[in-house]
Formats: structure tokens, sequence, C-alpha cells
């Protein structure tokens, strides 16, 4: 199975890498492989093609989606200057769910300055099964915090996390990547939903639990500004499960003495 990420940018699977008319009608002249161990360059002489070795285990124990790593920045260069000479990119890995659409997201974060989310979003739109492991997902968060670092004019907010088009060059495919997610997407992106505001990106990422704090209302900071008269004061939850027990000073009843408590108190 292989998907169409741009013009001249496949990933795909193994059977994808061994598909000689899928690779001679697309135009593919170079193979980013991303399981050599399992998989050989089985077209290297018949076809002419050239291959990358890209050896990327399951789980990802290596420091490899880095700015600094050559191993990746190669590829992301290779995929460009290939592109430049009309000629396809293949990058496959095995099942094609998870090595090779790392990738491409690495690829589309460095390319265009995207946030992790919003290469993500792109991605899955082309092939909706993929399922990064969580050991990718942490190098690609900290290659986002990378980003915004080294790209402080570009990487802003809207850049990184909006579908827009108002600060895109217009010559260049992002404007095209761009309207083709928002035309095919099957959820409508809206900044609501799109925009993912980070704090701390190199901590949270994709499907991760957010850490909650449990905050009483009269300690919020805008409630410490109203005058004392206007306070929310606290109120003893209704119930007769509480009927024994004895407001104290500051506490309003919200239900009248139950029969029992009047008769007490009248004894």
């Amino acid at each position: 199975m292989s998907s169409k990420i741009k013009d001249g940018l496949f990933m795909g699977d193994m059977d994808a890498a061994q598909d000689a008319d899928f690779l001679q009608l697309n135009g593919i002249m170079h193979i980013v492989n991303c399981v050599p161990r399992q998989m050989p360059n089985i077209f290297q002489q018949s076809l002419g093609l050239s291959y990358t070795p890209c050896d990327l285990d399951e789980v990802l124990r290596r420091p490899f989606f880095d700015l600094k790593n050559r191993d990746f920045m190669h590829i992301i260069q290779l995929i460009d200057r290939a592109i430049e000479r009309t000629e396809s990119v293949l990058v496959h890995s095995l099942n094609g769910i998870n090595r090779s659409p790392s990738i491409m997201v690495g690829y589309l974060m460095v390319r265009y300055c995207w946030g992790l989310d919003k290469a993500h979003d792109f991605v899955m739109n082309k092939r909706s099964d993929i399922k990064l492991h969580e050991s990718y997902i942490d190098q690609l968060c900290s290659l986002e915090a990378q980003i915004q670092e080294s790209q402080p004019g570009r990487a802003t907010e809207r850049q990184l996390y909006e579908w827009n088009t108002h600060n895109v060059d217009p010559k260049t495919d992002e404007i095209v990547l761009i309207h083709t997610f928002l035309n095919t997407a099957t959820t409508p992106a809206t900044d609501a939903a799109v925009a993912r505001r980070r704090n701390d990106t190199g901590k949270r990422h994709r499907g991760a639990a957010q850490e909650r704090r449990l905050t009483w209302i009269d300690q919020a900071p805008e409630m410490r500004k109203l005058h004392p008269s206007l306070l929310v004061r606290p109120e003893r939850p209704p119930g007769h499960s509480y009927s024994k027990m004895v407001a104290t000073n500051g506490w309003i009843d919200l239900l009248d003495p139950s029969p029992a408590q009047t008769k007490a108190k009248v004894c």
C-alpha cells in the first residue's frame, strides 16, 4: 500500500517497494528503505533506482529526529533535491504505519515549519491507519521545540498549528498542501480544533494525558479581587444525609430543618 504525500513524494509499505509497475508509473527514482534488514534493495540493478538505507527499529531507541542528526537531515535534503529534479521519492517501512509516516511527519515539520499535530494530521489524512509509536512521537515533540528555537521569526503559533494561507508564499507548494488538506480532511479544521497551543512542547504529545490541578473557587485569582461581600460563601451540601451535621459559622443551610431536627429542638 502506498500514499502520495505530495507531488514527487510517496510513503508506503514493503508491498509498494516491490511493485515495479507502481514505481515506474510514478517516476520513483529514489527509495528510502527504513527496514534494510528485512527488505533488500531488489530494483537497484534492474530499474537503476537509488536506495538510501535508514535502519529504524519499531521502537526508536537512538536519537534520530534532530536538526543536528546527519541521517535525518540527509533524507530531508535528498527529498528536496529529487523533487527539484522532478524525480519522485518513496519512503517505505515494513507495514507503512509507524516508521515511514514518522519520517513524513518529520519532513513536513522541517520543510514547512509545521508543528507535530499539524504534520501528523496531514499525513493521517493521506493514510488513516497510521499509528506512530510513543518513542517516535517523543522525538518529534523535541524536534518541534528545536524548530521553534531555530526559527523564532517564522515558527509562530499560527504557522505551527493553524491551517491558513495568510503568511504562505504563493510561489511555494505549501499553499497547495494546505488547500488539499482543507478540501479533503474528513474532520473540518477549525481554529479551536487544530490550533493546539503548546507551552511545554517537549513534554506534551499527541494523545498524552494532560496534567490537571483542582482549585477551589474562592482561591481563584479573579475571585480574590472581588469585594469581600461578593465572594462566594461556602454552603453545606443539601441532602438528608447531612441532617446530623451542625453548620458552623459562615455556612448556609439550603434545606429546612428535617422533622426529626425540629422535634429534637422542641423537646
